[in-house]
């Protein structure tokens, strides 16, 4: 099986070909929210490297949020067009879930991702369990959560908010490596074998993003009309 993973959930793009179990080439780029433009020669350079034709896959798989919206917009998007143009399934990952195979062996790990004004896009992980499901909460909330554990914290958030979180848990707060605090591809192409072997394969019609909140505009035109 071949699949071929894209991620533009955040600033940090990526693109992953795995082959019959192996990550045959990766290829990511931190320019900013310029993934219009730098996606599909992304996936040019990820096919060429591993000597692969776009006819040949199998799987497409994107990281669908949560995230930047217009990131994310754009992943689906692209992975929809492929494979409906290929006939091809897809796998929808989810952005934490993703962000949590890059800290696996942690007993309790919360990825956490800047979703502004106060807030985190955030989960709980527990060994093999989840304590908390994808959410959107104020950091202030989440780490009332997590109080008296010993926590993992990973993600672009933790640049935010590192100080507010050292603060409420003082010893108990573990930091990832920065170089951890990005989602790969290579890791939603593994939870997208995942996803074929359990038979949770989408069609590219029915693939979408996960919102955990409305857009901006969409919040502040509800608020605008709500005062109407």
């Amino acid at each position: 099986m071949k699949i071929l993973a894209i991620d533009t959930s955040s600033i940090y793009a990526s693109c992953a070909l795995l082959a019959e179990g192996d990550i045959r080439s990766e290829a990511a780029v931190n320019n900013g929210l310029v993934h219009s433009r730098s996606l599909m020669p992304m996936i040019e350079r990820c096919l060429q490297n591993a000597d692969t034709d776009i006819g040949q896959i199998d799987v497409f798989a994107c990281v669908a949020g949560p995230g930047s919206f217009t990131g994310i917009r754009i992943g689906v998007c692209a992975v929809k067009g492929l494979a409906q143009a290929l006939k091809k399934p897809c796998a929808a990952v989810n952005t934490l879930d993703c962000l949590r195979q890059n800290f696996p062996f942690a007993s309790t790990v919360c990825p956490i991702m800047d979703a502004r004004r106060g807030q985190v896009y955030c989960a709980i992980y527990e060994e093999k369990s989840i304590l908390l499901n994808s959410s959107a909460m104020a950091i202030e909330d989440l780490l009332a959560l997590l109080k008296g554990k010993n926590t993992v914290f990973l993600g672009d958030g933790v640049k935010v908010y590192k100080d507010t979180i050292f603060a409420a848990l003082k010893e108990r707060a573990l930091f990832a490596p920065p170089h951890l605090n990005y989602t790969r591809a290579s890791s939603a192409a593994f939870l997208a074998m995942q996803a074929a072997e359990e038979k949770k394969l989408v069609s590219a019609a029915a693939l979408d993003a996960i919102y955990l909140r409305k857009p901006q505009a969409e919040r502040e035109y509800a608020a605008k009309h709500s005062q109407a």
